[in-house]
């Protein structure tokens, strides 16, 4: 699985596992089993992106700037 999908929750279809099923297609959200779709329909959820390798946070400033807008920190 491509790093960018599955840091989102894409996972492979049952059927086919070439293919990539987005969170939203999957029914552990479209049943809404833990609440992820009643997050996401109050606009709850955000999907960040950074540029560079899979979970390299500290190159640039991406890293920086998720954690002091969700942890907290000076500016």
């Amino acid at each position: 699985m491509s790093p960018a999908q599955s840091a989102h929750f894409w996972t492979f279809s049952a059927e086919n596992k070439t293919l990539l099923v987005p969170l939203s297609e999957q029914r552990l959200y479209t049943e809404d089993w833990i609440g992820i779709k009643s997050l996401d329909d109050e606009g709850k959820m955000v999907f960040e992106h950074c540029p560079g390798e899979h979970m390299d946070l500290g190159t640039g400033d991406c890293g920086q700037r998720m954690v002091r807008k969700w942890v907290g920190g000076r500016d």
